[in-house]
Order: structure tokens, then sequence, then C-alpha cells
């Protein structure tokens, strides 16, 4: 009996120490819980102390946010006033904008009405104008037709004066060549003077007068001049041809254009000028002329005979 009440005592013993661990193991579970609990507790008062800052920044804001909207209202009922005030002046300028247009219209008006009147008196003109063109168109026609009869009377009239003079006897005269400056070299068949000592020979049958050095007729001195102005050329008879060559301001032979289609006949004695304001030439013929083409009366005579004077130029 005492051994079964030993083993009693024994399992119960370690019943109760069975128990107490489960005590212990529950005891550390609540201290772990507790301090979950603790560590929790913590954090929710840092919640608490920043949700307080918060609270009270809001509250800041607020204030703030009421202190501007007074400003705001105070800066709107100023806007509003200052708006009232241009709406006003805004009023009284378009007012006399207004006035001043209706001026301007009628002003405008009564020019639209002076305008007609001028329009009117334009068309008067032009219909007084068109009247005249109409009256003076023939002229030019006439004058044409006395310009194309003039070289013919001419000429009928020389032959009538000349075949009632005597015929002297045909002798063959020996004329000399006018007298050329003495600067003036034996090769040129002509010169360009101004008299005033400025002197350019013509040294070849075909001559090309410019500002361009590589003219064999160079004279740069005035800007009138281009750069191939005009050509100067001898045929097989010793007749002398000029000829514009596309110039910027043209040539002139005794105060007449030359146009650019084709060459006038060039006399000794006659004027060239090269440019409508540049300077102006003589042209006279050279040794080398006369030593090729010697003048004879028969040629002198011909020029004269056949109504060629002065300023009526043959084309080449």
């Amino acid at each position: 009996a005492a051994q079964r009440e030993c083993a009693a005592q024994a399992n119960r013993s370690e019943a109760f120490n069975g128990d107490l661990r489960a005590l212990r193991l529950s005891v550390e579970q609540l201290q772990m819980e507790s301090g979950q609990h603790k560590s929790l507790l913590d954090v929710h008062t840092i919640e608490i102390e920043n949700l307080k800052r918060a609270d009270e920044e809001c509250a800041r804001f607020r204030a703030d946010l009421q202190r501007w909207q007074r400003e705001m209202q105070d800066e709107l009922a100023k806007l509003r006033a200052e708006h009232h005030e241009e709406a006003r002046y805004s009023r009284e300028h378009l007012e006399r904008h207004a006035h001043e247009i209706d001026r301007m219209r009628a002003e405008r008006q009564d020019d639209a009405r002076a305008m007609a009147a001028v329009n009117e008196s334009i068309g008067q003109v032009r219909a007084d104008l068109q009247d005249l063109a109409g009256k003076v168109a023939g002229i030019p026609g006439q004058i044409k037709k006395l310009r194309d009869e003039m070289p013919r009377i001419a000429a009928r009239a020389a032959r009538e004066v000349m075949e009632g003079m005597p015929r002297p006897e045909p002798v063959q005269p020996t004329l000399q060549p006018p007298a050329c400056p003495p600067e003036v070299s034996e090769e040129a068949y002509a010169v360009l003077s101004n008299g005033q000592g400025e002197l350019h020979e013509l040294p070849d049958l075909r001559n090309v007068v410019g500002r361009a050095p590589n003219c064999n007729v160079c004279i740069n001195g005035s800007q009138q001049i281009s750069n191939k102005h005009a050509s100067v050329d001898f045929n097989s008879e010793g007749r002398v041809f000029i000829k514009d060559l596309g110039s910027r301001n043209g040539t002139f032979l005794n105060d007449h254009r030359i146009p650019q289609d084709g060459g006038i006949v060039l006399q000794s004695g006659d004027a060239v000028r090269l440019g409508a304001d540049g300077p102006t030439y003589v042209f006279e013929y050279g040794p080398a002329y006369y030593a090729r083409w010697p003048r004879d009366p028969e040629r002198i005579q011909d020029r004269y005979y056949t109504g060629g004077v002065k300023g009526n130029r043959g084309r080449s």
C-alpha cells in the first residue's frame, strides 16, 4: 500500500510539474504579449502626438487661410471699385469717339461728293485729250512724209543747179589730204579728238571703243562709257560705219542716238558722243585712211549730189 501511495504521489508530482511548466509557458506568453502591447501603445502614443501637432498646423493654416480670404475680399472690393471707375471712363471715351466717328462720316460723305466732282472733271479732261489726240494723230505721218521727201527734193535741186552750170574740162586734180596733228601716227586710220588735247587713234579697220583694257580704242575717263561701247569699222571702199554695242547709256552721232540694230555711216567732221552725258569727240580721217583710199572728186561730188546731207546716214 505504501508503494502504491508513493507511486500515486509520484504521479501527482509529475502532473503538478506538468501544470507548472504549462503555467510558466502561459506566463511567458503573457509577458511577450504584454511587451507587444506596450510597443503598440508606444506607437499609438507617437501617432497621437503627431496628430496633435498636425491639428495645431491645421489650426494655424485655417487662421492664415481666413486672413488671406479677408485680404482677397478687400482686394476684390478694391478691384470692383476700380472696374466701375474704368467702365465709367470707357463709356465717356466711347461717347466722344462715337461723336468723332459721326463727324468723320459726314466729312467722308463731303469728300466723296468732292471726289465725284473731280472724277467728272477728269473724265471731261480725258475726253478733251482724246479729241486732241485724234486731231494730232496725223501730224507724225505728215512730218515723216516730209522728212522722206526732203533728200529727194534736195537731190533734184542740186542736179538742176549742176546741170545749169558749165562743166569744166575733165582734169585729174591732185588733192592733198588734210594735215593731221603731228602726234598722230602714220598707221592711224582715223582719230577721235575733243579739242582739249585728248586724242585717240583708230589703228585698225575694225575698232572697238570702250573702257575695257582689251579695246583697241580704250577711253576710260568717264563712267558713261561702257566696257565695250561702240565699234568703228572701215569697209573695202573706205566707207566708215559706227555701231552701238549694246552700251548702257547709248551712242550719239551729231546729237542723234544710234540704234542698236545696225550701223550708221560716219564721215570726217562728225561729232560722236559716248553716253547721254558722256564726252564728245570729233571723228577725222587719219594718214592711213588717205594712204589706202586717196580722195577723188567723184566720190566727194557723189556725197552731195545724192542728197547725203549731214545727219542723214545710211545703215550698214
